[in-house]
């Protein structure tokens, strides 16, 4: 397996009156992004795998009066756009990742606010 190149602290954007970063610095959030991605990739399976089950218990739902079949249509409509949105994470994870491996300073651009909000995140802590 080929190793990506890495990044130079130097490469990547700072505001003004911040110091650039430093290496240490990108091996943490790159540490962190990864963790990120394992969570997200098992949150989303074991949501598909629940939809699915409950997509495939016609029986399930036999003699459910009209309340109980809108309350399981409610909730099948909430995880399905709970599942998206961990996609679309997901999406953005990796794209935040693959710039800090190999930053293009367009895509870069485009990962931002996934940076901020895990830089927001390890402040937190």
């Amino acid at each position: 397996m080929a190793t990506a190149k890495r990044a130079g602290a130097a490469a990547f954007p700072v505001r003004p009156g911040e110091k650039p970063w430093t290496e240490a610095e990108q091996d943490k959030v790159r540490a962190e992004l990864a963790a990120e991605l394992a969570g997200l990739r098992t949150d989303i399976d074991q949501a598909e795998s629940e939809i699915a089950e409950r997509l495939g218990d016609e029986v399930g739902s036999a003699g459910d009066d009209p309340a109980d079949a809108g309350a399981k249509t409610f909730q099948r409509e909430y995880d399905l756009a709970l599942t998206q949105n961990a996609r679309d994470l997901l999406d953005l994870t990796q794209r935040a990742l693959a710039e800090l491996t190999e930053p293009d300073r367009r895509a870069l651009a485009d990962a931002a606010p996934a940076l901020l909000r895990l830089a927001e995140r390890l402040a937190l802590r």
